[in-house]
């Protein structure tokens, strides 16, 4: 089986993009869940982060474009093989994200689902930092890495709180 191997800088970027945008939706939904004031402000920040996050990847898409267009930057072999799987799936699974959400409110299983998100999306940004050149925002990309890890670390201690 092949991969696509025509990702670019650009098409990284973009995926970095919805992976941030599905994350505040997620945290939005499930802060109105969460059972006490204190979980639901936390799942609120966490949705406030990732809207920034988005903010940080699309000026840098956007600087991509304006140095080298669209079609620059191809990734290598390894890494837009990796990248192919994440355009083909999501780090917020829509399918179990709905069974969480639509379902009996299960608040522990709602946690354990977005700690996993976060481990996904934390090897997705390892795969981006290795691609993105120093001036393009390589430090950004570490310093989300550093906040998403910070996510886990409030999510595991909501989960120790239970």
């Amino acid at each position: 089986m092949e991969h696509d191997l025509s990702f670019t800088a650009y098409d990284a970027l973009t995926i970095a993009m919805n992976i941030e945008t599905d994350g505040q939706e997620f945290y939005a939904r499930v802060a109105e869940l969460m059972p006490t004031p204190k979980m639901q402000k936390v799942m609120e920040l966490l949705g406030q982060q990732e809207a920034e996050h988005r903010k940080t990847y699309e000026i840098m898409r956007d600087d991509v474009v304006s140095l080298w267009g669209k079609d620059m930057l191809p990734m290598d072999k390894e890494i837009s093989g990796f990248l192919t799987i994440y355009s083909n799936g999501e780090v917020f699974n829509e399918q179990q994200k709905r069974a969480l959400l639509d379902g009996p409110v299960n608040v522990e299983g709602i946690i354990h689902f977005a700690i996993e998100a976060e481990y996904r999306n934390l090897a997705f940004l390892a795969a981006i930092r290795e691609v993105v050149p120093e001036e393009m925002g390589k430090a950004w990309v570490s310093k989300i890495i550093k906040e998403e890890i910070g996510h886990i670390d409030q999510l595991g201690l909501i989960l120790k709180s239970l």
